[in-house]
Parts: C-alpha cells; sequence; structure tokens
C-alpha cells in the first residue's frame, strides 16, 4: 500500500504510541524533537555520529550565500529509552546567517527516506508547519479576531468552543 499522507508535527506527538499508531496506519510522520524530551535519544545521536554513523552535510545556495544549511542525520535511532524498539530517522538542522549573525535550529524525527538529494526538500516541508501555523494565528491574532493562545486546552472540546466564540462574537 502506498502511503501518501505526511503529518506534520510539533514535538508533542513525538512518542512512541503515536508513532506506532502511524505507522499501524501507513501514514508517514515527521514530528518536532526537543532535546529536554529526548535526552536518550540526542545522546544516541551524538554516539551515532562519533562513531562516523549517520550522514553529515553542509549547503549554500547561489541565491542566498549568506545563509549556511547544515544538517545531520542518524538513521535507525531508537526514539526513547523505554522504547527502543520505536525506531526513527533523526533529522537535526541549523541555519546560520552571516548577515545578522544568528543560527535558527531544528530537529525532527521521521520514517521518510532522507538522503542528500532530498534533505533540503524535506527541512523546507518540515519547517512549513512553523510557517503555516504562525501566519494563522497572526490572522487571527491581528486582523480583528482578536485572537490570543489558549492555555484551557479542556478535556474534550474546550480550545475549538473557544476559538468559535471568539469568531462569533468578534463580527
Amino acid at each position: 500500500m502506498q502511503r501518501g499522507k505526511i503529518f506534520n508535527e510539533d514535538a508533542l506527538n513525538s512518542n512512541a504510541p503515536y508513532i506506532e499508531n502511524l505507522e499501524a496506519n501507513n501514514l508517514h510522520y515527521i514530528l518536532g524533537a526537543k532535546p529536554g524530551d529526548h535526552q536518550f535519544l540526542f545522546q544516541y545521536v551524538d554516539d551515532a555520529v562519533a562513531r562516523g554513523e549517520g550522514m553529515e552535510l553542509t549547503v549554500t545556495q547561489q541565491n542566498t550565500p549568506h545563509l549556511t544549511h547544515c544538517f545531520r542525520v542518524v538513521y535507525n535511532a531508537p526514539l526513547n529509552k523505554s522504547h527502543q524498539n520505536t525506531r526513527v530517522t533523526f533529522v537535526e538542522y541549523w541555519e546560520e546567517n552571516s548577515k545578522t549573525g544568528k543560527t535558527q535550529h531544528f530537529t525532527w524525527v521521521t520514517d521518510l527516506t532522507i538522503t542528500e538529494e532530498s534533505i533540503f526538500h524535506f527541512m523546507r516541508g518540515a519547517r512549513a508547519r512553523w510557517k503555516i501555523e504562525n501566519e494563522t494565528f497572526n490572522t487571527l491574532k491581528n486582523q480583528g479576531y482578536q485572537f490570543d493562545h489558549n492555555f484551557g486546552l479542556g478535556k474534550k472540546h474546550l480550545t475549538e468552543l473557544f476559538v468559535l466564540l471568539m469568531m462569533f462574537l468578534s463580527h
């Protein structure tokens, strides 16, 4: 069966039960991963790179020579200490900007096949989630909806109810 859908989500979902559910339903995933939440995974990656396993790559593009794109990929990494049989591909990306002196850093886990030829495309897709999310919230917050972050997640559908009420009451 061909797997066409890719779930691109934040680090809240990079856990073994969720990944196993995606895989059981033949779905691909790109999930954020944070060092604080995945200490075992990040240590495994550091050790694998020290052993010469994985791939490290630096890319510059002619149209943006001030940006240096750095990648580190480790295949078949255990997600965490208690779920070592849940194996993922770990992708680390950082972008160095010589104009501003700033560096942006991102890490993901995925089941997609990552190659030197596909890694830049993968990174663009993984980062697209942030662009979509930020533009959506920016519109809701600054374009007359007066939407702000809601920490009242509730047990079922409280967040959705707050969004609907906010939209109904703003017009």
